[in-house]
C-alpha cells in the first residue's frame, strides 16, 4: 500500500512537472512569435520609411527651396548636406595616404558619393581631389578643420550646398616654399611655426541623382595672414604670385578688401 502511494505521488510530481515544463516552453514559443512578428513589422516600417524618405528627397529636387521652405519649414538640407558635413568631417585632419585603414575610408567615401569625373578646383576625378588633400595635408605640418556653417543653397536641378570651413593650419618652410613660393626672406622667420587660421567657403554640387559632380572652395588668405604678420603690406608681399591656382593646388584663394 504505502509503495502504491509513494509510486502514485511520484506519478503526480512526474506529471506536474511536465505541465510545468510544457506551459514554460508554450510561453517561450510565444514570446519568440511575439518578437518575430516585432522584428519583421520594425523592419517591414524600416523599409517603408526609407522608401518614403527616398520619395521626399526625389520630389525636394524638382522644387526649388523656397517652395520646400514654405511646406517644410524646418527642412534639414537632406541628403547633400550632410553628405557635406560628413565629408569635411572625414577630412578632419586631412588626407596621408599612408595612415592606409583612414585613407582607405576616404578613398570609399568619396568613391561612394561623387560622380567618376567630379571637378575639384580645375581637377578631374576622385584621385584628383585626394591628390590635393596630400598636397594640402603635406604642405602645412598641422591641418584641422571643422564646418562653421553649411546650407542648401539650392534644391532643383541639381542641389548645391554651401559651407564655411574653418582651417587651422601651421605654417611650416615647405607651405612658404610651395604655396609662397616668393615670400621676402625678411618674413619668412615670422611666418614659420605659426597656426594660420582660414576661412574658405566652400561649395558641393550634385546631380539630380545627389551624385557630386563638383567641389570648389576659396579661402580668405589676407584675413588668415594679417593678424601673424600685422601689415597689410607684409600680407601683400607674401601673397605676390602665391601658387593657389590650378589642378595642383588645394584651394583657391579670396583677397579681402
Amino acid at each position: 500500500m504505502a509503495c502504491h502511494e509513494a509510486a502514485h505521488v511520484a506519478d503526480e510530481q512526474l506529471l506536474r512537472l511536465v505541465r510545468s515544463r510544457a506551459i514554460q516552453k508554450a510561453s517561450r514559443d510565444r514570446k519568440k512569435s511575439r518578437y518575430l512578428a516585432t522584428t519583421a513589422t520594425v523592419e517591414t516600417l524600416r523599409d517603408e520609411v526609407a522608401r518614403l524618405q527616398g520619395r521626399m528627397a526625389s520630389l525636394v529636387r524638382r522644387v526649388p527651396l523656397a517652395y520646400v521652405l514654405c511646406v517644410q519649414p524646418n527642412f534639414d538640407g537632406g541628403p547633400t548636406l550632410k553628405i557635406a558635413r560628413q565629408y569635411v568631417t572625414l577630412f578632419k585632419h586631412g588626407y596621408n595616404d599612408t595612415k592606409r585603414k583612414q585613407s582607405a575610408k576616404q578613398l570609399a567615401f568619396l568613391t561612394g558619393i561623387a560622380a567618376a569625373n567630379v571637378r575639384y578646383n580645375g581637377g578631374i576625378g576622385v584621385q584628383s581631389i585626394l591628390s590635393n588633400w596630400l598636397r594640402y595635408t603635406t604642405t602645412f605640418s598641422g591641418v584641422v578643420i571643422e564646418m562653421q556653417d553649411c546650407a542648401v543653397l539650392k534644391t532643383d536641378d541639381g542641389p548645391i550646398v554651401k559651407g564655411v570651413v574653418k582651417s587651422n593650419l601651421k605654417i611650416t618652410q615647405s607651405s612658404i616654399r610651395t604655396i609662397f613660393p616668393y615670400c621676402p626672406d625678411h618674413l619668412k622667420p615670422q611666418l614659420i611655426g605659426q597656426v594660420m587660421t582660414l576661412y574658405v567657403t566652400m561649395h558641393w554640387s550634385f546631380d539630380e541623382s545627389d551624385r557630386l559632380i563638383a567641389i570648389d572652395g576659396a579661402g580668405d588668405f589676407v584675413s588668415g595672414l594679417r593678424p601673424i604678420l600685422r601689415s597689410i603690406e607684409a600680407v601683400a608681399a607674401v601673397l605676390n604670385m602665391a601658387a593657389f591656382y590650378g589642378p595642383e593646388s588645394a584651394i583657391s584663394v579670396a583677397r579681402s578688401t
